[in-house]
Parts: structure tokens; C-alpha cells; sequence
């Protein structure tokens, strides 16, 4: 899937991106990528996502994904031509490309340690199953990097309402902890008390791009880059108020 628009020099544009994998948490393999090329303030100017052929087509690695009951939607949707099926190296080449194309400066995701570790992982995975001659890094280009989840946690979730809603709606983890993911943090800045991620790589960088949008509209200070256990920043605040 592929929107474009046209490129205007005096915008700082942001690649806000998202994976959906198999394999271990450890060593996660990427089959789903998805990027939105956005603004700070949350407009889109071009998207585009990729399956991986290689791990997609691999039936006994996608049967123990944690998503992997999603594959005939993913079958149907690459029989309509609604998404594209690709070698990982053309994939690779064409998320460099759009990055430089419109001059990204910045690239995010929610839990950006998680889906850089990802595209890492795959990317030594495929070099060594199919001797890729190539670069065993992902991006070609040095980049400023920034979890949308630290910056969440750091601005928006500091919010009472925030913990007011996690408190009235229940939204706790096992161990009573506020639950701090995209979909807690869109049903918060939405509320839609019902929505539920999609969980298909493009479609979640759109809500992605929307809680980003949101924080930096709230003009605060946050740590740029990445935080260990950002969430930790949320429950030790409502311990506080609960």
C-alpha cells in the first residue's frame, strides 16, 4: 500500500513506523512493516507497507506468531493487491528510499527498542539463511530517534485524566500497574473506550502518529531518544493518586 504527496523543503518531515513479527521477543522477525512520513502535528503526507516474503511464506514460523490467526487476511488482502509481498532486500531498499526521498529527520515508533531490535534481528536472520551480500544494518541513514511510548509516558500520561480514566475503566496490568500501550493511549486522547488496534503494521503507525501529535501539542519536556521501562514513570505517579 503506497499514498504519496508532494515534498515541501521547509517541513521537518518524521517517519513514524511499526512491525508485526514472529518469532521470540528476543529475536523477533519481521513479516509486517509499516511507515507513515508525518509532521509534528500529526499530517500525513505519504505511507507505504511491505510483507516479508521470507518469513511470511514460512507457514510453521507464522503458525507461532502472536498474530499469526491474522494470515488469511494478509493471504486476501495480497491476493487483491491491497498489499505487497516482497523479497525483505527489496523492502529494505524501499523504506531507505522513501526516508530519503522526503528528507526524514527523524524516525519513531511505539516501543522503539522493540521494533529496531526487529528489523536487527531480521536483518542478521536473512543475511545468514540466504548470504545477502550486504550491510547487516537496516537504515542507511543516521538518524534522530524517538519512542513514542517514553514520550507518552513523559507528557501525556503524566495527565490526571489519564490515571483517572486507567482507574474508573480499569485499565491495569496483572500486577496493578497502569496498562501504558498505543491502544490505551488512543482510547485516552479519543475516548473511545472500545477501540482496538488493528494490529497490522500500517494501519497502527496511524495511531501512533495521532498519541505523537498529541504529546508534542502539550509543548512539556521529555527525554529525547529512548527510556528503559518508560511505564515505570506512569506507575510510580499513581501510586500517588490511587
Amino acid at each position: 500500500m503506497t499514498k504519496s504527496g508532494k515534498i515541501d523543503k521547509r517541513i521537518k518531515y518524521l517517519a513514524v513506523f511499526d512491525t508485526e513479527t514472529a518469532g521470540s521477543l528476543d529475536n523477533p522477525l519481521v513479516y509486517d512493516i509499516g511507515v507513515t512520513i508525518c509532521d509534528k502535528r500529526g499530517k500525513i503526507y505519504s505511507q507505504q507497507e511491505w510483507i516479508v516474503k521470507e518469513i511470511f511464506d514460512n507457514k510453521k514460523m507464522m503458525h507461532n506468531a502472536y498474530y499469526g490467526s491474522k494470515r488469511p487476511m494478509y493471504v486476501e488482502k495480497i491476493s487483491n493487491r491491497e498489499m505487497r509481498k516482497v523479497p525483505f532486500k527489496v523492502m529494505k531498499t524501499e523504506f531507505n528510499n522513501l526516508l530519503q526521498k522526503w528528507n526524514v529527520k527523524a524516525i519513531l515508533a511505539y516501543n522503539l527498542k522493540f521494533d529496531m531490535r526487529a528489523l536487527t534481528s531480521t536483518t542478521k536472520y536473512l543475511h545468514s539463511q540466504y548470504q545477502y551480500d550486504e550491510s547487516r544494518k537496516f537504515l542507511r541513514m543516521n538518524l534522530q530517534i524517538q519512542d513514542i511510548w517514553g514520550l507518552a509516558c513523559e507528557t501525556l500520561y503524566k495527565q490526571k485524566g489519564f490515571h483517572l480514566m486507567i482507574n474508573t475503566w480499569g485499565f491495569y496490568t496483572p500486577a496493578r500497574n497502569p496498562q501504558t500501550s498505543a491502544e490505551i493511549g488512543y482510547r485516552y486522547i479519543t475516548g473511545d473506550m472500545e477501540f482496538s488496534e488493528n494490529h497490522t503494521a500500517l494501519s497502527d503507525t496511524e495511531i501512533e502518529v495521532a498519541i505523537m501529535a498529541k504529546c508534542f501539542r502539550q509543548n512539556k519536556k521529555f527525554t529525547k531518544g529512548i527510556i528503559s521501562h518508560p511505564w515505570r514513570i506512569v506507575a510510580n505517579q499513581h501510586k500517588g493518586l490511587y
